[in-house]
């Protein structure tokens, strides 16, 4: 086993407490002299999330790897020969719980190789340390040319099919920038808009319009919350979880739309076969339709002006709090991502080990 810290040992990275993500450029926020942050332009926000052009491919990846453990202390990390692929469920039992990142020594070599190659291998590692800190799957393996995940069966809980595969993830990151991280990326953590924009939405196709620009947000808002310091990933994670409740909300109003696009055929048909009677009462239940539709949309502008009071008392708050105090009250009991308090210790056996397709790369 080689752990990362020994990957790189001429950069000496790791060797000083001070060559940590102090050395990489701060997250900066675009903010006039003097002007609250947290209540001025909330549409501009300003995240700084690109590596010095000049910095070598062996530096970058060192730095990244530097990042990504000191943000996220609660996921594994471990270098592994390639050959462990192919014994990976006994790999991933001995393991056990927790939330475990494999990077194979081809997968660090072939980041070193290109600045494409480096860009590439960038993105699957932040779909990988992302989907692991959203508990969607137990462990990944990053091959040279091919990932794999893996989860941990348990027969007292049903499998949860709405859990996001380690190919949907990248291709959450892929949207952001075209794959590409480059510096002065904006986000907005502000969602009203957005929930707005839904609750005025009359038909289906405005709503799916809706939904893609909520997904593109939160592809964005990811980078953030994988790159940005403490108080950039507050933000980012709660405007993510904003969305996300978004996306649902979305999803249940083509729902209510496709059915009463439904009983306007029924009553469209009933007209045509002179049954009026039908024809009425098929009018009637599509008006209680459109009534609860309208009470539902209007629910919607309230929670999307609660969601943007809430991001403005956060940013209030980290403005007069330091980066390490009090986050998780400030993330309103959220646990931090990689955190492994509460964590089952039992053993785990390789038939319950369930591994993914492999998605390439």
């Amino acid at each position: 086993m080689k752990p990362v810290t020994n990957y790189y040992p001429e950069t000496k990275l790791w060797k000083s407490p001070y060559s940590t993500l102090r050395n990489l450029p701060e997250t900066a926020l675009s903010q006039p002299a003097g002007q609250d942050p947290a209540l001025k332009n909330p549409q501009k926000d300003q995240v700084e999330l690109a590596e010095p052009t000049s910095a070598s491919l062996e530096t970058k990846t060192q730095k990244l790897l530097d990042q990504l453990v000191k943000n996220f202390p609660g996921l594994s990390f471990e270098i592994v020969p390639d050959s462990e692929f192919l014994n990976l469920k006994d790999k991933a039992a001995s393991l056990g719980h927790g939330k475990h990142l494999l990077l194979s020594e081809s997968f660090l070599e072939r980041m070193g190789s290109s600045e494409k190659d480096f860009e590439t291998c960038r993105t699957i590692l932040l779909s990988s340390v992302l989907l692991l800190s959203e508990n969607h799957v137990s462990g990944v393996f990053l091959g040279e040319k091919q990932a794999v995940s893996w989860n941990i069966k348990d027969k007292e809980e049903p499998q949860d099919t709405k859990k996001e595969t380690l190919a949907q993830m990248l291709e959450s990151l892929k949207e952001a920038k075209d794959s590409k991280f480059k510096i002065s990326t904006n986000v907005s953590y502000e969602t009203g808009e957005l929930y707005r924009k839904l609750a005025r939405a009359g038909n289906k196709p405005l709503v799916q319009t809706v939904m893609s620009e909520a997904y593109q947000q939160i592809a964005a808002l990811r980078l953030v919350s994988c790159l940005g310091d403490d108080k950039e990933r507050a933000k980012a994670q709660k405007a993510i979880r904003s969305l996300q409740k978004l996306t649902l909300r979305s999803r249940q109003k083509i729902r209510h739309l496709d059915q009463e696009t439904l009983l306007k055929l029924k009553k469209k048909r009933a007209i045509k076969r002179q049954e009026e009677a039908k024809a009425r009462e098929l009018q009637k239940e599509l008006k209680k339709k459109q009534s609860r539709r309208l009470r539902r949309d209007r629910r919607i502008m309230e929670e999307g002006e609660a969601a943007d009071r809430e991001i403005r008392r956060l940013k209030a708050y980290l403005s007069q709090t330091g980066n390490t105090q009090l986050l998780s009250a400030a993330l309103n009991g959220m646990i931090p991502a990689g955190d492994l308090s509460g964590q089952d210790t039992s053993s785990v056996s390789a038939d319950q080990i369930e591994i993914s397709q492999p998605t390439a790369f």
